[in-house]
């Protein structure tokens, strides 16, 4: 139709910081530069049943999946894309407005929203991959899937609420890992530490960060056409943590 779309986890509740997270549904959303677009301005809902529910999509190879931290579950999107709209009430408590400092001009809602929505639950998948990654001390942060294999971003597992030095070098606060699994279960690929985000030399010469507090937390991640995009927060100040850089970083993908 000529129009532009974005796809994004959708009915998320508003956490004791106000911001949003547990999204229960994944929605498309038209793309309306310069307008705000609310939660239930959709154009179409996938409910999978699972919370949360963090999707990826390889719109090429027609699949989509959906985590909630503990596995991977893949679809062939055109499947989903072909099941009747029904009516769902989430089976969830979900608030959004009024404190929320991203949603102040909405009042206050606490309950279980009705929506139209495609009821995805009871569509078998076609790979179910389990995730283990804090087993291996490891934190999510993102990840995507690209020509049947699935690719997690990750950093070091934070100790007790306090930052955890890099293995052999201090001044690092924590390493990024990209772990990739093969979505038929024939092959995983663990802890691939990311070199370049240690050389702090060549980060500090372009200003991404300060040596005092060397900050590079992982936050996306990107895989197609033998290239991967990762994206990272990078931010100097240590009393003022509010100054974020993003920065992306464009590699050959780790997977042939």
């Amino acid at each position: 139709d000529g129009k532009k779309y974005v796809w994004a986890p959708n009915y998320g509740t508003r956490q004791d910081d106000g911001s949003y997270d547990a999204p229960v549904v994944i929605s498309r959303f038209p793309l309306s530069p310069g307008q705000t677009v609310l939660n239930n301005e959709t154009t179409e809902n996938y409910f999978f049943d699972l919370k949360p529910c963090w999707p990826a999509f390889d719109f090429k190879n027609d699949m989509v999946a959906v985590c909630n931290y503990k596995k991977f579950v893949i679809y062939r999107l055109s499947e989903l894309q072909a099941l009747p709209e029904t009516t769902i009430t989430l089976p969830y408590t979900i608030t959004y407005g009024g404190s929320s400092p991203v949603d102040t001009k909405r009042a206050e809602y606490s309950g279980s929203p009705t929506i139209k929505a495609r009821d995805c639950s009871k569509v078998k998948p076609l790979y179910t991959v389990t995730f283990d990654y804090s087993k291996r001390g490891l934190h999510w942060q993102s990840y995507c899937i690209d020509n049947g294999w699935i690719y997690a971003i990750l950093q070091a597992k934070p100790k007790e609420e306090k930052v955890e030095p890099a293995e052999d070098n201090p001044d690092l606060l924590f390493e990024t890992y990209v772990e990739a699994y093969k979505m038929d279960g024939s092959k995983n690929l663990y802890k691939m530490r990311q070199e370049y985000i240690r050389n702090m030399d060549a980060i500090l010469k372009y200003d991404w960060n300060e040596k005092s507090y060397y900050y590079c937390e992982p936050e996306g991640i990107k895989v197609y056409d033998g290239i991967m995009l990762t994206m990272y927060t990078l931010r100097g100040q240590e009393s003022n943590h509010l100054i974020r850089r993003p920065v992306v970083f464009r590699l050959a993908s780790p997977v042939k």
